[in-house]
Formats: structure tokens, C-alpha cells, sequence
């Protein structure tokens, strides 16, 4: 274990405890993984957010008005656990309202490009060195935080690596460009030497992730997405690389041909879809149609077979007709999606839909919903179902075992089970699928069925 920040060690040595809390998406996960890492090294003991703790950060999310509610809540609950403690708050959610987070009673407000500022707070607040302040920056011209070379403890076998920070998209429902910022990215061969000290943690597979990873390289026009996955491709002891969520205007025929060709890159897409509707996704302001996504789709299943979707869907946008919402199952069911994370549209205050007229009502919105669920349940079984009838190989990373069963990730995201009497933690089987319920692959040897 070799936890590194911008090559420096901590070195003050605490008896403090602290407790952390996230909200949102994977590229907050990341940054809180990295606070903890930091003040860990600093001498924190970390402990779960419902315990006593002397300092209790809440890395906070904005994108849906719950978001916002649980953020609040996730403040409320640190100050009622202990009335004593540091209270620190970053994200989306603090960096929109600043104001609101201090009179809710935080100690320090940060926002979303000086996270790492925490931990020299915390020390110095304990010490009463410092006192209650809010230091949120102005992201036009903030630079990307480097959160250092997080060599996080190991408890799993896949790791998430941020490799941008920002969004340079102009999406009409959507809040998060305003709380990000525009889109600032790392250099390759820094994204390549924090890879290479998750292998040295024993992690055998990276996920590149952050608020807009399509967008990766453009501020400067100096890389491309592809920059980064050659760049943990090239990582030594890093076995698997998967893309995080992607924007499917991304997903140009050279590209797709690219990433075939890359021996370690899994083939599993998850699609920031939001409609199937092309005058739906015109109101969204989104870069592409629904046939530049079956294009590419298609495009993928002729390369690489045995790639997997899944998508982020948007019910009730503004103005949406029943015959733009079957566009949408249309569309779900010709991409084959195995997974769908559906949400009913909410305004967010500062949107351009939020404006809008023809707001869908919430009834309607949640009767799509539950149709479109059922789609997509019925696209993942016969996802599976392709899979067991071609007998296509599973390459299966096994990470736990649970209920005398491991269990594991395939190379196109599938959840897979497998019995075993062997220590499989760690270790990557080429398997059949024998048979799913609720979205889980049971899968057996080669020679097994």
C-alpha cells in the first residue's frame, strides 16, 4: 500500500476520527476515496457516518431536486450526530448554494475543484486554527484538482479513475455544467502512473470515469479519449479497462474500431441515451439522433459480439408525446439493453427546461416508466438468453463470495455467479452462461454443460 499525493507524505500524526458521506456519481465516489486516502495519511480514523466522528465531510450531489433534498438531510444528520463536530461540505450541491449549506450549519463549504483543501482544514480547525468559512471557487478558470496518487485499500478488484473533471455540453434539463464547471482533463501519462499504483494495490481492472468523459481532451484539443484508455491500456499489471458513461456521439465508426482492437478493453457500454426520440433529444440539445445510436450499435455488435448496454433514459421531458415515448422503447429494444437506469424528468431551477411548456404530468410520467421498465426487462433476458443459446464465452473477474456463491463481472458488465470450492478472489475465468434470474448470470465451466 503506497498511498502518494503529488509525491508528498503527510506527516502530522492525529488521534482524530472522521466519517464520510457521498451522494450522486462515480467521479464523487473517486474524489471522496482520495479526502479519505489523504486523511488517513494524516492520522484520521475513518468511521461510518452514522457513529460519533470528529469530523464528518458530505461530498454532496444536485442533479435531481432529491439530490438536493438528501444532500441537506446528509448535513442535518452530521450536526444532530454530534453537535460538536467539524462539519465539511463539497460537491455540486454546495457549490451552487453556498450560502444555503452554511446556514444549515456547515463548518467548511467547499465546491467541486478544491476538495482536497479538506483535510488541512479539518487539522486546522481541530486545533482552532481555523474557523468557519466558505471557500467555494469560480470554475471558469479553475484549474483540474489533482487529487494525487490514490493508492486506495484495497477491498475490491475494480477501481474507478478519474481522468476529467467539467462538462462542455449545453443540455437543456441539466444543472450540472453550472456546478462543474467546463471541462478540464489529465495528461495521459499522469492517468497511466495512477493506473499503475492501483496494480500495485492489486487491482486488476480500472474504470475510466468523470462528469463528461466524451469530452475528455477538447479544452485544448491536445488528446482524445482514446489518449487515455491507450495510456491504462499501456499500464503494467492492469489487466481489464472499461469506459464509464458515454455520450453516444463519441461512438464514431473509428473509434468503435479502435477500441475492438484493444485486447484489454472490455466491451461494455453504458449509453448516456436519455431519449430515442429525435425531436425529444433536439429539445434536450444533445449531439446526436436515434440513428447515429443504432449506427453505432450495430457497428460495436459486428465487432465485438459479445459487448453489453446499458443506457440512462429520461421519461416525461417536457412536451414529450406518447408517440415520441415509443420512439424510445423502439429504440431500447432495438440497442438490446440489459440494463436501464430510467428516470421520471424533474425541472432544475437555472435550466432551460425548466422553462418549458408541456410539462408531462406526474402520473403519466411514472405509467412510462413502468412500461419502459418492462421493455428493458424483457430486452435483458433476451440478451441472456442470445448468450446461452451461442454459447459465448463469459470472461468473468471474480471479486467476492456471497451466500456460498462467487460472484463477479463479465466482460460486458453481466453479474455472474459461480460455484466454486477454490479461492477465486482475483481471478478471471473464461465461463458459459447456464442460466439468469433477476439480472444474474449463473454461469458453469466450459466443459460444464
Amino acid at each position: 500500500m503506497r498511498p502518494l499525493f503529488g509525491g508528498l507524505f503527510i506527516k502530522i500524526m492525529v488521534k482524530y476520527t472522521a466519517a464520510f458521506a457521498t451522494l450522486g456519481c462515480r467521479t464523487n465516489q473517486y474524489e471522496t476515496d482520495a479526502l479519505a486516502e489523504k486523511m488517513k495519511s494524516a492520522g484520521f480514523i475513518v468511521r461510518s457516518f452514522s457513529e460519533k466522528a470528529d469530523v464528518y465531510v458530505i461530498n454532496t450531489c444536485s442533479v435531481t431536486a432529491e439530490a438536493d433534498r438528501k444532500s441537506r438531510q446528509f448535513i442535518r444528520r452530521a450536526k444532530s450526530t454530534n453537535p460538536d463536530a467539524i462539519v465539511i461540505v463539497m460537491g455540486c450541491y454546495s457549490q451552487l448554494n453556498p450560502d444555503q449549506v452554511k446556514e444549515l450549519g456547515a463548518d467548511y463549504v467547499c465546491g467541486n475543484r478544491n476538495k482536497m483543501s479538506a483535510c488541512e482544514y479539518a487539522l486546522n480547525a481541530l486545533s482552532g486554527k481555523e474557523k468557519r468559512r466558505a471557500q467555494v471557487l469560480d470554475l471558469k478558470n479553475a484549474p483540474y484538482e489533482n487529487c494525487g496518487l490514490v493508492g486506495i485499500e484495497k477491498n475490491a478488484e475494480r477501481a474507478f479513475l478519474k481522468i476529467a473533471d467539467g462538462c462542455d455540453n449545453e443540455c437543456t434539463y441539466c444543472i450540472i455544467r453550472k456546478a462543474r464547471g467546463p471541462v478540464v482533463s489529465r495528461a495521459p501519462e499522469e492517468i497511466k502512473k495512477e493506473a499503475e499504483v492501483f496494480a500495485q494495490n492489486g487491482y486488476k481492472e480500472i474504470v475510466l470515469t468523470g462528469t463528461e468523459i466524451a469530452s475528455y481532451g477538447r479544452e485544448n484539443r491536445r488528446y482524445t479519449l482514446k489518449d487515455a484508455i491507450s495510456a491504462v491500456c499501456s499500464a503494467d499489471g492492469i489487466e481489464r479497462v472499461r469506459i464509464g458513461s458515454i455520450e453516444p456521439s463519441v461512438l464514431r465508426e473509428d473509434f468503435i474500431e479502435y477500441l475492438a482492437s484493444e485486447e484489454k478493453f472490455m466491451p461494455s457500454f453504458h449509453l448516456s441515451l436519455q431519449s430515442g426520440s429525435a425531436s425529444v433529444l433536439a429539445r434536450m440539445k444533445r449531439k446526436y439522433n436515434p440513428e447515429m445510436v443504432l449506427k453505432s450499435v450495430k457497428k460495436i455488435r459486428s465487432l465485438m459480439p459479445d459487448a453489453g448496454f446499458s443506457a440512462d433514459i429520461i421519461v416525461g421531458f417536457p412536451d414529450e408525446t406518447d408517440k415520441e415515448f415509443e420512439d424510445t422503447c423502439r429504440l431500447a429494444k432495438e440497442i438490446g439493453l440489459y440494463h436501464a437506469h430510467i428516470f421520471p424528468y424533474s425541472d432544475r431551477k437555472g435550466t432551460e427546461a425548466s422553462l418549458m411548456n408541456g410539462k408531462v404530468p406526474a402520473e403519466v410520467k411514472n405509467r412510462r416508466l413502468s412500461i419502459l421498465s418492462e421493455i428493458c426487462k424483457e430486452s435483458a433476458e433476451e440478451q441472456f438468453k442470445f448468450f446461452i443459446d451461442n454459447r459465448i464465452p463469459l470472461s468473468v473477474l471474480f471479486e467476492e463470495k456471497k451466500n456460498g456463491m462467487w460472484l463477479g463481472h463479465a466482460q460486458n458488465m453481466f453479474d455472474v455467479e459461480y460455484d466454486s470450492s477454490e479461492d477465486l478472489s482475483g481471478q478471471t475465468l473464461i465461463l458459459l452462461a447456464k442460466e439468469y434470474r433477476n439480472g444474474v448470470v449463473t454461469a458453469a465451466s466450459l466443459g460444464g454443460i
